[in-house]
This record gives structure tokens, C-alpha cells and sequence, in this order.
């Protein structure tokens, strides 16, 4: 999973350091106001532990989105620093809200001037759905903060409200956008998107799915209340089902709405109608508008509060609507739900969890074929494993030798071959309907390219796989390793086939009234060729080596429960196969092959007559789904993990390590002689990466560039390298006061200048005199005024050097005026290296 840099900032949002040395990451989003929490721990001895204290701040970015919090809570112990951050503002959620009565209708934006943008915040409005609504509006009493009221005012304009945090190139907060959406509903979306691209399904992306229903906040009636005291007496409604059960209802004398079906169902027993009321305001002048609203208001807190926790793989939006699918319910579970909450993990993602709401059940009590269809539709577009297994490898050498191919179609981990038709081809032409299939080298000219492929019960092929079995004629050919092919004949007599041919023996003469009854034939191998051998017969076939010989023996087993005697055949196996064991053949010769079954996957080596090395065959071109080589050299290939090892030594540090290219990314990975540890990265997201640590418990150096951005960190220590700071800047002449000017042809200018710190400098030059005469001793003229973005944040005074060399005072007011001090008198003062913190 993806595990992000964090940075630590100080109560003014200023960079202290970044870091990825944190330990129990733990991001917890949710759907109310996209509002979050971050936890994680560092050790307690780590240079960078005392930056994590409460009142600091923790940014980072993950999965694109940008996360900044206030840290409110720390806990301390020997080992580690633990800490929780909270998303959004220190003075939204802490900040009381005070009550407020508007004077007319206002729109959501004008309700936010009044209540945040009047001052200085870092909010500003972005995506507003609701821009053409007004209400007018009351608070009575305070809420518990800011962050409440913007809740409040959202649900009475029946929106849904997100903030989006934006990040500044210090890793510090540069504003948050309020987006302002319609209250998801069958139909808007509100916060997330519509994912029906998603299914989450149990068995293939999800662990379990668990259903809670609550009715804590169950009504089962409804009085609304409009603008002026409007109610809704004088309507009359009356909503059925298809079969004519009355659903909801109001007299028309009533200013109540009824949900008859849901009070038959949650009877209260306090009062005498049994139902449970709730006295709801909606700002309208319209009776029937006022109706409408109450109505879909009653359908929505008339229903059973289902909250569905799914622990699955996939990583969602907040606020996504998706679809879920758990065929072990009874009925199938079939549902709608959006997510309202995350449990994420960086270290540990199988303890990764969802929490969806608005649960809607999608398949019907009655139409039980729905969830039968979905699940064809699934099945339909399902993708599964198709394998290949061989018995002998698909590599012979010299015509000699066989193997078995075995087709096998997985669904996740379950083997679902038999559930398929199936067909083998070779070299594109039909030649079996088995499962498994035997291929002998004999006849394979250089090569040949086996393929299966299934088809389901409707006749689509929905995929299958190929090997390609290769014949090498490559020195010496050994004898043939022909195993003899026994046929009983009715008369009891043989037909045997083997390397001599075709022969018959005599029919068996059995005793009368005897006859055969059974045939039985067992293997074994020997290394010699003359005498049978006198233990290890099976019924299975062993496997050949080479040089030895394969022995078969067969005898008759008559109908009185007596048997023949033993008949033996033996073949001797070619010395040039390949010999398949884990470990090398004893005494071999130059080119014998050997199959090490020892490794996994296994490798073919040839011996050249001194030592054993890898073999392999020359491809000048090469065609598969995900790799494509042409005249030797690789063209493409895709999605694989390629990783190489290596060692080096530079400056007398040993470096070994492993360079990875995987997912966009390529990492260089070292561990010196020395102890220190050396990650070198360029990775899709960050850019180029560079992390160096001494020893495992020294601080990392880090170096990372991207984005056109220059980021330098040691010993818990770090910040961007601003572009500006390496930069000149240029010098503007100073505005005079009247009563000055230049002294010594010297004119006095200003400029701001960016250092590697990131903070602003002001840095003054130059000579000033008075048009006529000397500096007064007792006065403090102004010279000067600095314009605005040149003024300090408070008045700063300097000294300075003049012309009695005794020295003057410069006092650069926040204000921007440039005060002169001069004691001594004389007749100019010099700015020369004034340099002021901005």
C-alpha cells in the first residue's frame, strides 16, 4: 500500500521536518464534512520525537488528496511518541457559535460571510449546487462551535458540504475550499461519485459484509411547519403500495402526515395512536411545497437506519455510491450503499475496513430472478485463471521422451475445470476434447504450440492458454526409450509392440473351463538390462533416467482366482534425455541435460564436460501477451517486476542491494559494510527520492525533487530550497522624503530577497543627506518610505554608519517609514548592510 511522507510543522505552519519513519499510520475519513483524524507513533529517541507535541501540525498527501491537522492529543512512553491529529481548523471546531436571526431570505454564501468570511480564514468557496436558494434563517442559541453551525445551515438548505484542503510548496496550508453539494438523494450524488463500476462482491474483493439496522431515530409522523406558522391543513394525502395497503396519510383536516405501515410495524405505547412524532420546520409560503417536502422528509426517517460494514480490498472516495453483492445471505444480499467512513492502515491494509450508508436493497421479495440475473451477469464477464501443468517439462532433446499436459481453470483459488467444455489444439488444429493430453518428442518437428480452450454451457469461449514444446537435435541420440503397447486378444493370445515391431504370441491354453480373468501389469527401473529386478514394481510408470532401463512385467489372472506367469519386456531410456532430479547426475558427459528439480520454478543446465551451466535456446523473436522481443532485441514488456541484485565498492564501503522497477517506479535499494542503509527512488508520485542513513540509528538525509521543487532534510531537520533564494534580486531606488537626497553619488535602494530558510529579507544600500546643511542632533526625520510587501511585521531599529563616524540609529518603522537618528549631527548616514527580517 501506499505509505506517504509526512511533515511536521510548527504552530505558525512553518516546515520542521518530513519524514517516513513513522510507525502505526492509521487515516480515519469520514463522510460528515470530509472531516478526518491521523494517528501514528515514532520512537521516542528519535531526533525528530520532539517536533511531534501537541499544537504542531501533520500534512501530508495520499491517494492525491491533501490532508493537514492540528495534533490534540499525545501520549509518551519510554519507547514511543504517539499522537493524534484532527482535520479542518483549530477555530472551526473549537470556535463557539453565536446566535443569529437573518433579517430576509439569503443565499448559503451570503449565511458564510456572516458566519466565516468576514475575517481572516483560509476558507473560500468553491462548487455551490445550491447558488439559487434562499431562506430566511434563525439560530436561537449558540451552537457548540463553528463547524456545527455549518452542518446546521447546510441540512437546512439540504446540502452536503466537503472540504477540500490545498497544500502550499512548504508542505503548510494554503486554503480550504468549501465545495457545497445537493443532499444525496435517488437523484444527486452529493459528495463521491456514482462508482456502478464497482462491485464489491463476497469471495473475490471482499472478506465480509456485516448489516446493522438501528431505529434510534425511527418517526412514524410528521408535523411541518412553514414560513409564518403555514402548516398543511386543508390537504389531504393518501399514498398506496400496488396492492392497495395504505401507506402514508393525512386527513384533510390534519396538519400531520401518517406512516401507517411503518407504526403497524414499530407500535409506540406511550400514547394512544401509537405513533412516533417529530416537528419538522421547512422555510416556505407554499401549502403544497410545504406537503412535498414533509412527505419525502417522512419516507426518509419512516425507514430502518442500515449501516453496512464491508471489509474489502478496494480503495473508494468518500461519499462513492457502489454496489455490493453477498450470495451466502439467505435470501442473496443485493445492495446500493455509499460510503461513510474509512478505516485505513498504511502498514497493515488487511485490517483496512469501509462503513457504507443510505443502504438501499436492490433485488426484489417477490422477483427472486433478479439476483439470479445479476449473478449470470457476473458470471458472464468473470475472469478466470486458465494453467497449464506438465508432467516432464515441454523441452525434449533428440525425438526422445513424453509428457503430459494438464488444462486447469481457477476461479480465485477453487479449480473449476470440469464446469467448462474443452478443446486442445495443436499448432491451431483441433486434436483432443480431454483434459489431459499426452505429447510425445517423436512428433515435434523443432516445435510446436500446444493450446487449450474452454467454452461454458451457452458455447462462448471465455479463454484458455498455450506452451510452446520444444524438440532440440543436439548431439549424440541414445537408444529409443520405447515402453511396449500389450493388447489381449479374445483368444487369450498377445499383441505386442515395442522397438522390435509388431508380434503375436500363442493363444493360452488354460485348463478347462478357466479363463482369464484380469490383466496385470507393473513398472520398474533398473541399470541392468539382463536380469528383472527384484523389488520396486508399481503400477505407475516411474520416471525414466537416463541410461537406466524400464522394465515391464505382466501376468494373467484367471477365473479359478490362479495366475500365469510373469512375462517381462525391457527398453532401455535414451542416454541423451533429460535427466530430472535435485540433484546432478552422477558421471555425466558433455551435453547431458539436467532438469533441477530442487528450485522452483525449475532450470534446465548442460554440462560441458567441466562444469554445469544454465541452457536455454536462442529466440530472435518472441510474441507474448506482455512481452514482445523482435531480431533479439526486447521491444516491450508490461506489467512484470523486474528486479536485478548487485555489489560494489566505492571509498572502501561493500554495497550490495537490489534495483527494482515495478509500478511506475524504480528503486535502488543498498546496505553498506559500514552499516548505513542507502535508498535511491524515482517514483511516479514524488519524483527522484534520495534517503541515506549512516547507521540504523542515525537521522536520515533526504533529498527529493520533483514538481520543480527541491526538497533537503538532515538530522530531523528539512524545507525546500526556494528558486528565488538562488536568484539575484534586483535593487530599486529609495522615494525621498522631502528635505533628502543623495550623498556622495551613492542613491539608497531597497529589495527583498528570498534566503535558503525560505523567510524574506529586507536589505537597504545607499547615502542620505539632508538638500541643505547637516542632520539636526535632537530630531528624527523621516527619509524615506518603503512601499508595501518591503515593510517588516514590526518596527525594527539598526545602527548605522554616518559621516562623524561615531555612528547614527535607523529605525524602519512597520509602517514603512525610514526614521534617521542622529546623535552626533553630521552630514550624511549611510544604509550600507542594513538587513531586516521581513
Amino acid at each position: 500500500m501506499e505509505r506517504p511522507l509526512i511533515a511536521i510543522l510548527d504552530n505558525k505552519d512553518q516546515l520542521l521536518c518530513v519524514t517516513d519513519e513513522y510507525e502505526g499510520g492509521n487515516l480515519h475519513t469520514y463522510l460528515l464534512g470530509t472531516a478526518a483524524f491521523f494517528r501514528c507513533s515514532i520512537l521516542q529517541k528519535s531526533a525528530m520525537a520532539p517536533f511531534f507535541k501537541v499544537g504542531n501540525k501533520i500534512s501530508f498527501i495520499y491517494k492525491n488528496t491533501a490532508y493537514h491537522f492540528d495534533i490534540t492529543d499525545m501520549v509518551k512512553n519510554e519507547k514511543y511518541v504517539t499522537v493524534q491529529a484532527d482535520s479542518l481548523t483549530l477555530e472551526l471546531r473549537n470556535e463557539d457559535a453565536s446566535e443569529y436571526k437573518a433579517t430576509k431570505a439569503m443565499t448559503f454564501e451570503e449565511y458564510l460571510k456572516v458566519f466565516l468570511f468576514a475575517g481572516d480564514n483560509p476558507l473560500v468557496m468553491g462548487i455551490n449546487e445550491v447558488s439559487d436558494k434562499k431562506l430566511q434563517l434563525e439560530w436561537e442559541g449558540s451552537e457548540d462551535d463553528l463547524l456545527a453551525r455549518l452542518f446546521s445551515l447546510a441540512t437546512r438548505f439540504d446540502a452536503e458540504i466537503e472540504f477540500v484542503t490545498q497544500l502550499n510548496q512548504h508542505w503548510g496550508l494554503s486554503q480550504i475550499v468549501l465545495n457545497v453539494y445537493k443532499a444525496n438523494d435517488d437523484k444527486n450524488q452529493g459528495v463521491g461519485n456514482n462508482r456502478q463500476d464497482v462491485l464489491l462482491e463476497w469471495g473475490n474483493n471482499v472478506e465480509t459484509i456485516e448489516v446493522k439496522d438501528n431505529i434510534d431515530n425511527l418517526k412514524t409522523a410528521i408535523k411541518p411547519i412553514g414560513t409564518d406558522g403555514l402548516t398543511i391543513a386543508g390537504i389531504e394525502i393518501d399514498e398506496r403500495d400496488t396492492e392497495g395497503n395504505q401507506l402514508f396519510y393525512s386527513p384533510k383536516a390534519s396538519a400531520i402526515i401518517y406512516a401507517v405501515q411503518v407504526r403497524n410495524q414499530f407500535m409506540a405505547k406511550v400514547n394512544g395512536d401509537g405513533y412516533i412524532k417529530k416537528n419538522w420546520s421547512y422555510e416556505t409560503k407554499n401549502q403544497n411545497t410545504l406537503a412535498g417536502q414533509a412527505l419525502a422528509e417522512l419516507k426518509k426517517i419512516s425507514q430502518v437506519e442500515v449501516t453496512v460494514t464491508i471489509k474489502s480490498f478496494e480503495y473508494l472516495g468518500i461519499g462513492d455510491t457502489v454496489r455490493a453483492l453477498n450470495t451466502e445471505y439467505q435470501p442473496a444480499l443485493n445492495l446500493s450503499v455509499r460510503v461513510s467512513e474509512q478505516d485505513i492502515y498504511f502498514d497493515e491494509p488487511n485490517r483496512n475496513q469501509t462503513k457504507f450508508t443510505n443502504a438501499q436493497i436492490l433485488q426484489s421479495e417477490v422477483d427472486t430472478t433478479l439476483i439470479a440475473r445479476v449473478q449470470a451477469l457476473i458470471e458472464a464477464n468473470k475472469v478466470f485463471t486458465y494453467e497449464i501443468i506438465t508432467s516432464d517439462g515441454v523441452t525434449f532433446k533428440n525425438g526422445f521422451g513424453s509428457t503430459t499436459l494438464t488444462a486447469r481453470v481457477r476461479d480465485g483459488i477453487k479449480d473449476v475445470t470440469d464446469t467448462f467444455s474443452l478443446k486442445w489444439y495443436k499448432d491451431g488444429t483441433l486434436f483432443s476434447n480431454t483434459k489431459t493430453v499426452t505429447i510425445n518428442a517423436a512428433d515435434i518437428e523443432e516445435k510446436a504450440v500446444f493450446r487449450f480452450e474452454v467454452a461454458d454451457d451457452s458455447g462462448n469461449v471465455r479463454g484458455g492458454a498455450e506452451v510452446t514444446a520444444t524438440n532440440i537435435d543436439d548431439g549424440k541420440k541414445g537408444e529409443p526409450g520405447k515402453s511396449p503397447i500389450i493388447t489381449v486378444n479374445d483368444d487369450s493370445s498377445l499383441t505386442i509392440e515395442d522397438d522390435e515391431g509388431t508380434k503375436q504370441t500363442e493363444p493360452l491354453k488354460g485348463e478347462s473351463g478357466k479363463g482369464v480373468s484380469a490383466e496385470e501389469i507393473s513398472y520398474a527401473i533398473s541399470q541392468d538390462g539382463t536380469t528383472p529386478p527384484t523389488s520396486g514394481w508399481s503400477g505407475t510408470r516411474p520416471t525414466p533416467k537416463a541410461g537406466w532401463y524400464m522394465w515391464t512385467r505382466t501376468r494373467f489372472k484367471y477365473t479359478d482366482n490362479t495366475y500365469s506367469a510373469y512375462f517381462y519386456l525391457v527398453a532401455q531410456q535414451g542416454k541423451d534425455a533429460i535427466v530430472i532430479s535435485d540433484t546432478a547426475p552422477a558421471n555425466p558427459t558433455k551435453g547431458t541435460l539436467w532438469q533441477d528439480s530442487s528450485v522452483v520454478p525449475q532450470i534446465i543446465k548442460v554440462f560441458d564436460g567441466t562444469a554445469w551451466s544454465m541452457w536455454g535456446m536462442s529466440l530472435d523473436n518472441l510474441l507474448a501477451p506482455n512481452i514482445l522481443s523482435e531480431n533479439g532485441v526486447f521491444k516491450r514488456l508490461e506489467g512484470a517486476e523486474i528486479v536485478n541484485t548487485f555489489s560494489y565498492t566505492d571509498s572502501g564501503v561493500t554495497y550490495t542491494g537490489t534495483t527494482t522497477m515495478k509500478d511506475g517506479n524504480v528503486t535502488i535499494a543498498r546496505t553498506g559494510s559500514d552499516g548505513s542503509t542507502w535508498t535511491t527512488t524515482m517514483d511516479r508520485v514524488q519524483g527522484f527520492v534520495d534517503t541515506y542513513k549512516a547507521s540504523s540509528s542515525s537521522p536520515a538525509r533526504i533529498a527529493q525533487l520533483g514538481q520543480g521543487k527541491l526538497y533537503l532534510a538532515e538530522s530531523g531537520v528539512g524545507g525546500y530550497l526556494p528558486a528565488a533564494a538562488v536568484n539575484p534580486a534586483s535593487w530599486t531606488n529609495l522615494s525621498y522624503a522631502p528635505g533628502f537626497t543623495t550623498a556622495e553619488n551613492n542613491p539608497c535602494q531597497y529589495r527583498k530577497v528570498q534566503i535558503v530558510d525560505g523567510s524574506w529579507e529586507l536589505q537597504l544600500r545607499g547615502q542620505i543627506k539632508p538638500t541643505s546643511g547637516d542632520f539636526s542632533t535632537t530630531a528624527s526625520p523621516v527619509g524615506g518610505i518603503l512601499p508595501v510587501g518591503f515593510r517588516p511585521i514590526r518596527n525594527e531599529l539598526v545602527p548605522a554608519a554616518d559621516s562623524t563616524k561615531k555612528g547614527a540609529r535607523v529605525v524602519v518603522l512597520a509602517t514603512g517609514e525610514i526614521q534617521i537618528n542622529t546623535p552626533n549631527g553630521g552630514n550624511y548616514v549611510s544604509f550600507g548592510g542594513i538587513r531586516i527580517a521581513l
